[in-house]
């Protein structure tokens, strides 16, 4: 209450004071009135009784008086009023009603929900740190990242170079001379692999410009390049098995030769399982199964037998004339057998 009234109480002090002590306009205050009271009835007080009596009385309503005034004095000149406060301390207090109507309709329960909306605005601004933590976690991981990028860039730069030339010399022997074949580089957005595009391209014939492997490459040329990169792999590769699905695909004669060997040199580090009709190839494994389609009802299946040395010489025979075991090609398949065994024995050997 002394906030909301101390422009009332100011002004309120301040009127007694200066009519009490000193005056309004000008009247005469009533110090001085009492005074000059007391002092004409002191001319007088000698005369009677009641003269005396009545200066007493005066003199003794003075003496209160001007204890009064230098109350009010000390009371005037210690009271401030500051308009900007007194409408601060006002909005403040309609503030605090607002939020008693909100939340009360208590005080104490207005500040027991500042105590609770506190703790919560900690609790963010710790989330807010956490926040800036892990951003700080986040930017050094990313430039660790892109160094490593640069640093794999600078390696698959090397190593293209090398792998292009090693799938050209490999292509070379696959009956693919004017072939170019190139790894090519390019700069792609920042991920977990790299900041690289890798893009196998290739020039099949002479004159004609680089291409997207996809693109350009045949059948037998794709069967050709896919054989060449796993014969480069096959030192390095983590693979423990290769299959090769009709990678005789339009090839024959002595490509078909080249290629099963390939195959055969890969197969002395890694499993190769190879799908194919060309004898030239079949006639180099180390195992030969037959793949037969057979038809029970209405349901097609399909069998798997393994050959043994008269079966392979059998199939072999069939794959080499396409028409029954006649003894010209049985012969044929033997001899093509007992090659493929002494190379592959002279391989292991060296």
């Amino acid at each position: 209450e002394v906030y909301r009234n101390s422009e009332k109480i100011a002004g309120s002090v301040n009127r007694a004071y200066d009519l009490v002590y000193r005056g309004a306009g000008r009247s005469l205050s009533a110090l001085e009135s009492l005074k000059k009271a007391s002092d004409a009835l002191g001319n007088i007080s000698g005369l009677d009784e009641r003269f005396e009596a009545i200066k007493s009385k005066i003199d003794e309503v003075y003496y209160l008086a001007e204890d009064a005034g230098y109350e009010l004095q000390a009371l005037n000149e210690s009271i401030e009023f500051d308009p900007r406060e007194a409408e601060r301390v006002a909005g403040r207090l309609m503030e605090l009603k607002r939020l008693a109507r909100k939340y009360g309709p208590e005080i104490s329960d207005v500040i027991q929900r500042r105590n609770t909306v506190s703790a919560q605005l900690n609790e963010l601004e710790k989330g807010n740190e956490a926040l800036e933590q892990i951003n700080a976690r986040v930017e050094k991981s990313r430039a660790q990242l892109e160094r490593l990028a640069a640093e794999l860039s600078l390696s698959r730069a090397e190593l293209s170079r090398k792998l292009s030339l090693r799938i050209m010399r490999e292509l070379d022997e696959l009956g693919m001379k004017n072939a170019r074949f190139e790894v090519s580089l390019s700069k792609c957005p920042l991920s977990s692999k790299g900041c690289d595009k890798v893009e196998f391209m290739l020039s099949a014939n002479l004159g004609e410009p680089l291409k997207p492997l996809a693109s350009v490459a045949s059948g037998g040329e794709l069967s050709r390049i896919m054989l060449a990169m796993k014969t480069v792999g096959a030192e390095t590769s983590g693979v423990d098995s290769m299959v090769f699905d009709e990678i005789d695909t339009g090839i024959s004669g002595r490509m078909a030769q080249v290629v099963g060997e390939k195959m055969a040199f890969i197969s002395r580090n890694r499993q190769v399982i190879c799908v194919t009709h060309l004898p030239q190839i079949a006639a180099l494994g180390d195992r030969q199964y037959l793949v037969r389609k057979t038809v029970d009802g209405q349901r097609t299946g399909s069998t798997v037998e393994l050959l043994d040395e008269e079966g392979r010489v059998e199939v072999l025979s069939q794959m080499i004339s396409g028409v029954g075991s006649r003894e010209s090609s049985l012969s044929h398949a033997r001899n093509m057998l007992m090659s493929a065994q002494k190379l592959i024995s002279n391989m292991n050997k060296s």
